[in-house]
């Protein structure tokens, strides 16, 4: 009879695994190697023919380091990526192949502790109405709780969360961990929640990087298109657009009480015609942001064409800042035609934020305000026309090769493009309504 014999394995830095087993001849010991299974690509297809047609049957099946690759069509769907480091991606690209979550949950879950490598790639994620978390609706399209995934080159739209606790219309994200939400390369437009972050609701750590962040909607709260309390964000080359709070931070809210809370930087950003309604607080409104407390960089961005409205506000249709606890900077942004005053800062008699080398120009009531007996620590800004491109070809990101802007020894002002659009290609917006604006603004 064969002796019984235990099979030891273990993982080794060079080889991932080996096993070992007591060999029949004395003083030997066999050892064979196991090698770890190749990743593979899962093809998902509408067609019956498919060995996937539904994305989640292949997430199910698929594991670490696969590639789910998805065809075009509407797949009606809620996936969960169930923690797995799976590269999710659409063959041809959002306008192609679209997830309906049918108003049955968030449209995409993620709340087994997936990091960066767990990847969602050029879908339209629509249609969802959001998961619970604190009994609550949160996270329409993307419902990210102790997770972290990445997020590209996708169409998030037309989600909502409803009740009166909702939050992320489009995406949701808290207890971010170790790891860091990227978003990047997205269209985020026409969503809406009930309470706050009409677009995203931030409560966690997130690189939000080269999106369009468009007309989204905070029914009855703060952040139109943003909503963060907490957490390190990186905010960097987004156009922000037409998005609207019925209270504070049309487009963005960041609200920092302390250095524990997290640092933000806002950096070469286009925030334009967005709208702070503020009608529960009596403070200023933030038409294009909203700050409070600290450790916030602005710098690099253009803020146009934002609107702080109610008879309760005091100000800041570009920049609200309430109250400075730790250092908040302005520097070198393009503020321009904002409606109810360019940066206005409320609270601060004990600190004030730093406002240094920016364009400020035609912003309504006052260019700056600041209510009580604080002021400003201002420094080398610039009262003038920042001499913006012919308006029905501008984004807002091109101004005349002579602008102010362009031609700083200490760098360029704004969001802006270099070397302009000519020698003396200034324009005249003074009887351009406000409606022709929104008009143009709405392409």
């Amino acid at each position: 009879m064969l002796p019984l014999f235990r099979l030891e394995c273990f993982t080794s830095r060079l080889i991932k695994h080996e096993c070992r087993v007591p060999a029949l001849l004395a003083g030997t010991l066999l050892v064979f190697y196991v090698p770890e299974a190749l990743a593979e690509t899962l093809h998902v297809k509408t067609s019956t023919s498919s060995r996937f047609v539904k994305i989640q049957d292949a997430i199910d099946f698929a594991k670490d380091s696969d590639v789910i690759l998805v065809g075009s069509g509407t797949f009606t769907e809620n996936i969960d990526l169930l923690g797995k480091a799976v590269v999710i991606r659409s063959e041809f690209g959002a306008q192609a192949t679209t997830i309906d979550g049918g108003k049955k949950g968030a449209v995409v879950r993620c709340a087994s502790g997936e990091r960066e490598t767990s990847v969602i790639d050029g879908f339209t994620l629509t249609n969802g109405r959001g998961d619970i978390d604190f009994s609550a609706r949160r996270g329409g399209g993307i419902f990210c709780v102790g997770s972290t995934p990445t997020i590209r080159n996708c169409w998030i739209v037309n989600n909502h969360t409803e009740g009166d606790r909702a939050w992320g219309g489009a995406v949701y994200l808290t207890e971010s961990g170790p790891g860091t939400l990227i978003l990047e390369g997205n269209v985020i437009a026409d969503n809406s929640s009930y309470r706050v972050g009409g677009g995203l609701c931030l409560l966690g750590d997130a690189i939000v990087r080269n999106n369009k962040i468009l007309r989204n909607s905070s029914l009855n709260g703060d952040g139109g298109g943003i909503y963060s309390p907490v957490g390190n964000i990186v905010l960097e080359e987004n156009l922000i657009e037409g998005n609207v709070a019925r209270d504070r931070a049309g487009g963005a809210y960041f609200l920092r009480p302390g250095p524990r809370q997290g640092a933000v930087t806002i950096f070469r950003n286009i925030i334009v015609s967005n709208t702070a309604s503020t009608l529960f607080g009596e403070e200023c409104g933030g038409g294009g942001l909203w700050l409070f407390g600290g450790t916030i960089e602005v710098r690099e961005n253009t803020i146009a064409y934002n609107r702080a409205t109610a008879a309760n506000a005091f100000g800041g249709g570009g920049i609200c800042v309430n109250e400075v606890r730790d250092p908040i900077v302005i520097e070198r942004n393009i503020i321009y035609r904002n409606q109810e005053g360019g940066v206005d800062c409320w609270h601060c008699e004990q600190r004030q934020p730093i406002l240094r080398r920016n364009i400020l120009y035609a912003n309504g009531v006052d260019e700056v305000l600041s209510e009580g007996s604080g002021v400003f620590d201002a420094s080398e800004n610039l009262f003038v026309d920042p001499m913006f491109c012919e308006l029905p070809d501008n984004d807002f990101g091109s101004v005349a090769g002579a602008s102010p802007a362009l031609n700083q020894p200490y760098g360029t002002i704004g969001a802006v493009e270099t070397p302009g659009c000519g020698p003396f290609i200034a324009v005249s917006v003074e009887e351009t309504t406000w409606g022709g604006i929104k008009k143009l603004l709405s392409r």
